[in-house]
């Protein structure tokens, strides 16, 4: 996918799937305008992606509940470069809360204000400008858009919104050669679940989440980036009012299945477990023969050690007994001379 000479603008750039996706962009030639809130996470983004384009994006730092915000992102965007081709509405927010929670409306109100006001002003605000072009938009939606989950209710809420959103407009604006898709995401890596504190360590989180995908993992952000740049391809071309699930299987799910996936998690445990016992035991067994083989040449070793030593030893003894034999003979010899001289000669 080449997208050289296309403008991409996404909000929610300066961590999770957005700046992923804006770093995929890059990487593939387009223009970007990004917007974020944190502005030295959204700074360091831009710089990666200059890296990988060789061009400078346009930076937006801002909260997009403010409503002047938007529109002056809106308005840069085009001042900047002239047009827009892509629209990806990726800023989102995870707030825990059920109907029993006495702030609910005010829950509903923050999260409706940054996953649901933004997305239907930046659409609108982009319609002239992708009709121009013949552009589309990619909104960022989840698996609880479609699929009811307890503990997040407004949440769902908005990202049902989204959904329902996408169809419309695709609807709307099918006629103007703009097309309009989501993605729904499970569980994946990023920040949005430590903001919303999730009640335990997230890592302990990601673990449990395991259970409800049946790929048996939870997803990577570039692997949701992958999907939002096809469906802005003209790989997708007549792909329109799509909601496409990016959930290792989740939204295949129901509580049989969750029965199942543990079941089959257990068995795949306690197989894993055995084959580590095995291989210990083996491991055991294999160092234990080792050592019963080590202490064969030693002892071997020391035979011949032994032996060298009682061979030297005999050989030593017997260079004596040789050199006692010869000192003997030689003495008597020379007894005998001095005998023979002092005798003197014979009468």
């Amino acid at each position: 996918m080449d997208f050289t000479g296309k403008v991409v603008l996404i909000t929610g750039a300066s961590s999770g799937i957005g700046a992923e996706t804006a770093k995929l962009f890059a990487k593939r030639k387009a223009d970007l305008s990004l917007a974020g809130r944190n502005e030295e996470a959204l700074n360091q983004v831009a710089t990666n992606c200059q890296e990988l384009s060789g061009k400078q994006p346009l930076t937006n730092i801002g909260d997009l509940a403010d409503e002047e915000y938007v529109r002056r992102l809106m308005n840069t965007t085009i001042e900047r470069f002239g047009q827009l081709d892509i629209l990806v509405n990726n800023a989102g927010m995870l707030l825990l809360g059920s109907i029993e929670n006495p702030d609910i409306l005010k829950q509903f109100d923050d999260i409706f204000s940054i996953n649901v006001r933004p997305v239907l002003l930046l659409t609108s605000l982009a319609v002239p400008h992708l009709t121009k072009t013949k552009g589309n938009i990619v909104n960022v939606s989840s698996i609880a858009g479609h699929r009811s989950l307890p503990g997040i209710l407004a949440y769902s809420m908005s990202k049902s919104a989204v959904d329902q959103m996408t169809c419309c407009t695709a609807l709307e604006l099918a006629s103007k050669q703009i097309r309009v898709n989501s993605v729904n995401p499970g569980t994946v890596v990023s920040q949005i679940q430590s903001r919303a504190g999730v009640g335990i360590d997230v890592k302990e989180y990601y673990e449990k989440s395991k259970l409800n995908h049946p790929l048996g993992r939870v997803g990577q952000p570039e692997e949701v980036a992958e999907v939002i740049t096809f469906l802005a391809s003209e790989m997708a071309s007549f792909v329109t009012g799509v909601h496409l699930p990016v959930d290792g299987g989740r939204h295949c799910v129901t509580p049989t299945t969750v029965s199942s996936l543990q079941k089959s998690k257990e068995e795949q445990d306690a197989g894993d477990k055995e084959k580590e016992d095995a291989t210990k035991a083996k491991d055991e067994e294999k160092s234990e023969v080792n050592k019963e083989k080590g202490e064969g040449v030693h002892e071997e070793k020391s035979g011949e050690v032994k032996k060298e030593n009682s061979d030297e030893v005999h050989k030593e003894k017997s260079g004596e007994v040789k050199k006692e034999n010869s000192d003997e003979v030689q003495k008597q010899k020379s007894d005998e001379v001095n005998k023979e001289k002092n005798e003197g000669p014979k009468k």
